[in-house]
């Protein structure tokens, strides 16, 4: 299988969450676990907010392979601009689950320089808007020093100190007591509403709202950042998803009433708790349905698969600016999750879970 010349660090984008190496942002921290019939647990569904955030930079993270802003967002870049992404804030939409009301999220944290990752992605193939990515990862010797990663050219790279943007105000949100527009200080290196401000109702705006963001400078020179609102993401394909040699996979979702105001991504992922062995990765635009083809699926599994495979797709608006040490982007976002059902596969995490004369081994299946 040859290697497209293009490669893409899926953690290159969005930062979530404070200190969070991007090697931990890499791994989702989700568990889909199916019965043996395949039905979704509804109780290892629940990803809590952190996960569903790291979920999101691996949909979100190859923005940051091309160049620009996306959904209409301006871009800011001036001379003096650096590259690579120092951080993000992001909004999400968190649906009502059981008992549990919906609220909308807002986390943002800004790093002194690009946050270095110890696992790039290449493009093995590409069908369509969907492409096939496999991990590349970087070995040095000797080992790199405490608070430095290891990247993909065999360089030790010091992990960045936090940066501070001074008092971020943000407007389009609408607060419980029906505020659009609050402020925010940095706290524990983190930006989010605080306790004045409270939880934010779901939604917090409505698809094709303006959502606007200004820093009052402190590390970095002030700057801001807008994008289009977006609407809850709606999967309509039965679950659990199946996934097979030979066959394509169709996925289908309720369109976005507002048409331009966010774009798709999706990502199959057959072999998270095996070590990651490669993952399908697809941007498309909010047209209700999407198939991959037959070619990319096949690859994926012939690759390796392991336990609770998962789908995730996401309704994505993303804005971005240039400053002085890098990117920073403004990203709101819904997510679904689903099951995949491989043929053949029995996911498992305990051995009672498997048939007689087969056990549940490391990567979570039975054999």
């Amino acid at each position: 299988m040859q290697l497209l010349d293009h490669s893409c660090d899926l953690a290159g984008s969005a930062l979530p969450k404070h200190g969070a190496p991007r090697e931990l942002l890499l791994s989702p921290g989700r568990e889909l676990v199916t019965d043996w019939s395949g039905r979704m647990n509804a109780a290892h569904l629940r990803s809590s907010s952190a996960a569903r955030r790291a979920l999101a930079i691996v949909l979100l993270g190859c923005s940051a392979c091309s160049s620009g802003s996306e959904d209409g967002a301006p871009d800011s870049g001036g001379p003096s601009s650096a590259t690579g992404s120092i951080g993000s804030f992001s909004i999400e939409l968190h649906a009502p689950e059981g008992n549990v009301p919906g609220h909308t999220s807002l986390l943002g944290v800004v790093y002194r320089g690009p946050y270095p990752s110890p696992v790039a992605w290449r493009a093995a193939r590409e069908v369509g808007a969907c492409r096939l990515l496999v991990p590349q990862n970087p070995f040095c010797d000797p080992a790199c020093p405490s608070g430095s990663v290891c990247v993909e050219d065999g360089r030790c790279v010091p992990r960045p100190e936090v940066a501070s943007v001074g008092v971020v105000t943000m407007r389009g949100l609408r607060t419980s007591s029906g505020d659009t527009e609050f402020s925010m200080t940095q706290e524990a290196g983190n930006y989010q509403p605080g306790v004045d401000v409270g939880t934010l109702p779901y939604p917090a705006f409505a698809a094709g709202d303006l959502l606007e963001l200004e820093t009052s400078g402190g590390d970095l020179a002030p700057f801001s950042l807008s994008t289009p609102g977006i609407a809850a993401l709606e999967l309509t394909t039965p679950t659990p998803i199946r996934v097979a040699r030979g066959e394509p996979v169709l996925l289908e979702w309720t369109p976005s009433p507002v048409p331009g105001a966010g774009s798709i991504r999706v990502q199959l992922d057959v072999s998270h708790h095996g070590g990651a062995k490669s993952l399908i990765e697809c941007n498309t635009e909010d047209t209700g349905s999407i198939s991959i083809a037959e070619a990319l699926v096949t690859d994926m599994l012939d690759l390796g698969v392991a336990g609770f495979p998962s789908a995730v797709l996401s309704r994505l608006s993303l804005g971005s600016t240039h400053t002085e040490a890098g990117t920073v982007e403004l990203a709101a976002f819904s997510l679904a999750e689903a099951p995949i059902e491989i043929p053949g596969l029995t996911s498992c995490s305990s051995d009672e879970q498997c048939e007689p004369g087969t056990t549940c081994t490391d990567a979570r299946t039975c054999e």
